[in-house]
């Protein structure tokens, strides 16, 4: 009988035992499922911080590309916009509009035909605070012509000029053809002459308008006089562009009339840069 009933109580305890094992061994199984249900926190705060480096370098980026406005020096430049051959249709008032756009005032030479021809947009260049020169008649070379025909392609352009209100003392010479028998024979007429001393060439057939503005700007300096023609519809069509470039490099335009002295022939100022 104590011998059953020890068997028993053995039986008991084992039974006990291995209960009590069998729970410390299933914990340590529960508490690595769990582990693996729970997502890990500090990858997706690596994450987060990436995104944060990836939008502030796009921020950066954007900013470096933003315009920034080339600042004017302190000291600022004179510079005088002149058009010659005009006035034209469409293209010299396309002028016209720009310049009135950015508040500058240029001088046209004129050719006394087109004058005549085309009367309301010579008009409209006075009205506008703007200034005429004389740019002969037909625009032919007065070196070969008789000292008749040269004080003719004069007088006849200045007549039309004053038709229309406006006055002046400036005669520029077709091609810049000049000798001291021409600049004496406007002289004569109480009249000077004026030239320029930076030629972009804008009348060239096959000229970008990048080119076109690399021979100003690579030219370009204090007092300067730029010949364009208000005829060509390139020089219309990049004149904002221009315009940009002298404000930025701290040029003022302004009318002849502002300079104190103008090139005319017995000045070396007067130059015919090649191009290539």
């Amino acid at each position: 009988m104590n011998r059953l009933f020890s068997f028993f109580i053995f039986s008991a305890f084992l039974t006990l035992s291995t209960g009590c094992a069998k729970k410390k061994v299933f914990k340590p199984t529960e508490n690595a499922n769990v582990n693996k249900s729970i997502p890990k926190k500090e990858p997706q705060a690596q994450k987060n911080s990436a995104q944060v480096s990836k939008y502030s370098q796009i921020e950066k980026d954007e900013n470096y590309l933003k315009k920034t406005p080339t600042p004017t020096p302190t000291r600022l430049k004179n510079i005088y916009l002149t058009f010659d051959d005009g006035p034209w249709p469409e293209t010299t008032d396309a002028i016209l509009d720009v310049l009135q756009e950015y508040e500058v005032k240029a001088t046209f030479f004129m050719n006394g035909i087109n004058i005549k021809n085309h009367p309301n947009i010579a008009r409209r260049v006075i009205k506008e605070g703007h200034e005429i020169g004389n740019h002969t008649y037909a625009h032919k070379d007065l070196t070969k012509l008789e000292d008749l025909k040269v004080s003719s392609e004069i007088t006849s352009t200045n007549k039309l000029i004053e038709a229309l209100g406006g006055k002046t003392i400036w005669v520029r010479p077709p091609y810049g053809a000049m000798s001291k028998r021409v600049d004496q024979l406007i002289k004569n007429q109480e009249m000077m002459t004026v030239f320029w001393t930076i030629d972009p060439m804008d009348w060239q057939k096959k000229l970008s308008g990048a080119r076109l503005l690399q021979r100003i700007t690579s030219h370009l300096h204090d007092e300067g006089i730029i010949i364009l023609h208000d005829t060509k519809s390139r020089t219309a069509m990049n004149l904002p562009l221009i315009l940009e470039d002298l404000k930025a490099k701290g040029y003022v335009a302004k009318k002849l009339s502002e300079r104190k002295t103008l090139p005319g022939l017995d000045r070396k100022a007067f130059t015919q840069p090649q191009f290539s």
